[in-house]
């Protein structure tokens, strides 16, 4: 087995039509792997190290996403690591895996990926490969059995990946954004608030823009003519014709807009006569060798090399362990968000302030130590031994009552704050800023959606109620509806426009508790309120964009 490289002979035109958030999990703080031992979450066989990634993707895109971890797709070569890669399969109960085999050069003839070599080892199921009977299967999937099928390289399946161990001295954990520290870690490049990286493998502007938030970035947006200069030169520096941008006029023909926030263009330079929407097919845009736009069409067999963008606004949320919990159980982790240094610098100022007004004017309860310079909880365990020791002397009792607020920080009421601001006193640019500091700050769940290149599910009929009662399945599921900013006042998410339709059971909303601020579906297909730190299933909602295999 040889290291993982790419394979230039793969048509561009196989790609996926989503993607989920890949790299998420695949962050270890070992890069290489240390005395032939494999970073976390990866598994060894025989000098090789493996991942098992449960997000579905195409195969291309799968390809693509274990280059960027300096892997490959798993490649099968013996009987004992065919029954490795169904253990690891078994273990995460996968249906189906991609693995790195193709016949994609020519029909009949599987291959490695890597090398393009013959397979020197196959476990192809009863009748398998193939081909789907005429048409066209040319990427290679085990199954649950173990057992090897031929299947339609734009389908969407979990994938494994596998890169080989090396002696090497450990290198520190490097996430692509270091919160806290005003540089951009290679590969990216800084200019102005942002960092920059060039992606060399050619893929569909959906999938682009897919891969860039699983970097936790977007596609590049351009809001100014330095920065289309600054884009222009990477394009140029890699001797590329085309690149894509993320800007798009996907929801309404002719209203471009950026893709992370749906907002019309500050800055444009569009080729003359572009865009101009050539059969009726273009609603995507990429930048010339020339540093001008056109738009271009978001088809899947139109694939182009494009630059990922991470904004200093952006949080990276780092999934911290807790002690003696299952590793493998998402909720054995604690998330924690870091902001980038320039956000934190002008958090801390406003703080700076803030704080100050409150304490020169006496604002603050006497008794209140957290949150306070020279003040913290230790301040309340002295006074509260104090009590004891008194207590003890005259023999007397003491009572202590101790609270543990579960996932205080996610439930807290950001109206509230702002209604608190207000009422000591604060007005103007200050509760201005921290309501739109707060008002940027996504749940998870509505990130994942985004990640998929979609949004949290936002019921706007009776018709789609019933369409997705019947896709959950009997579950309860999220939807994209809140009434965050105010009380009674339901919205839809990503445009804080009323609800033109509503199926609220009887009885409902009714804020029980005063925290129940986002909307469910049950398996009725009726809606509740409910927390924002309750957990369950969601559904995913993206406009329909034809798409087109060559």
């Amino acid at each position: 087995m040889s290291h993982a490289s790419s394979n230039p002979s793969l048509p561009a035109a196989v790609a996926s039509t989503a993607m989920g958030r890949v790299l998420v999990l695949l962050l270890a703080c070992f890069s290489l792997c240390a005395s032939r031992s494999c970073p976390s979450y990866w598994q060894k066989y025989r000098g090789f190290c493996y991942v098992f990634v449960k997000e579905a993707t195409s195969w291309l895109t799968a390809q693509t996403a274990c280059q960027l971890l300096k892997a490959r797709l798993a490649e099968v070569t013996s009987p004992g690591e065919n029954t490795f890669v169904k253990n690891l399969m078994d273990g995460k109960k996968a249906k189906n895996v991609w693995l790195g085999m193709n016949d994609l050069v020519k029909d009949g003839q599987w291959v490695l990926t890597s090398s393009g070599s013959r397979l020197p080892y196959t476990n192809w199921a009863k009748n398998e490969p193939n081909n789907g009977k005429g048409r066209g299967q040319y990427c290679l999937q085990m199954t649950a059995d173990g057992f090897w099928d031929d299947d339609d390289c734009v389908k969407l399946h979990s994938f494994i990946c596998e890169k080989k161990c090396v002696h090497s001295i450990p290198t520190p954990c490097r996430s692509p954004w270091r919160p806290g520290r005003c540089q951009c870690p290679a590969p990216w490049v800084p200019s102005g608030l942002s960092c920059y990286t060039y992606i060399e493998h050619p893929l569909p502007w959906i999938d682009a823009a897919s891969l860039c938030k699983l970097l936790g970035a977007n596609l590049v947006e351009i809001n100014s003519a330095a920065e289309n200069m600054f884009v222009n030169n990477i394009y140029k520096s890699r001797n590329v014709d085309n690149g894509w941008l993320g800007i798009n006029d996907i929801q309404q023909n002719g209203r471009w807009v950026l893709t992370s926030t749906g907002r019309p263009l500050p800055y444009s330079n569009w080729a003359p006569g572009e865009p101009n929407n050539y059969a009726g097919k273009q609603g995507c845009a990429l930048m010339y060798r020339n540093g001008q736009w056109d738009d271009n069409s978001c088809l899947i067999s139109t694939a182009f090399t494009f630059v990922c963008e991470r904004r200093w606004r952006e949080a990276v949320v780092v999934p911290i362990p807790k002690p003696g919990k299952d590793p493998s159980d998402p909720n054995s982790y604690r998330p924690i968000a870091l902001t980038s240094c320039l956000c934190k610098t002008f958090e801390r100022t406003v703080n700076a302030r803030l704080t100050w007004h409150l304490e020169s004017q006496g604002l603050l309860y006497n008794l209140q130590c957290g949150f306070r310079k020279r003040r913290s909880t230790l301040d309340h365990l002295v006074r509260f031994e104090t009590f004891v020791r008194d207590a003890f002397v005259g023999k007397e009792h003491v009572l202590g009552v101790f609270f543990d607020l579960e996932r205080a920080y996610d439930t807290t009421w950001k109206q509230g704050i702002l209604l608190d601001l207000h009422a000591l006193g604060f007005r103007g640019r200050m509760p201005l800023f921290i309501e739109n500091f707060l008002s940027h700050r996504l749940f998870q769940v509505r990130s994942l959606c985004r990640t998929l290149g979609g949004y949290l599910v936002q019921i706007t009929s009776a018709a789609e109620n019933n369409f997705v009662r019947n896709l959950i399945g009997g579950k309860n599921v999220w939807l994209g509806i809140n009434d965050i900013l105010q009380d009674g006042r339901w919205v839809l998410t990503t445009t804080g426009k009323p609800l033109p339709y509503s199926n609220w059971e009887a009885g409902q909303p009714n804020n029980i508790g005063g925290t129940e601020t986002c909307a469910q579906m049950s398996s009725t297909g009726l809606w509740h309120d409910n927390t924002i730190s309750s957990q369950m299933p969601s559904v995913c909602e993206r406009s329909a964009t034809p798409f087109m295999v060559s």
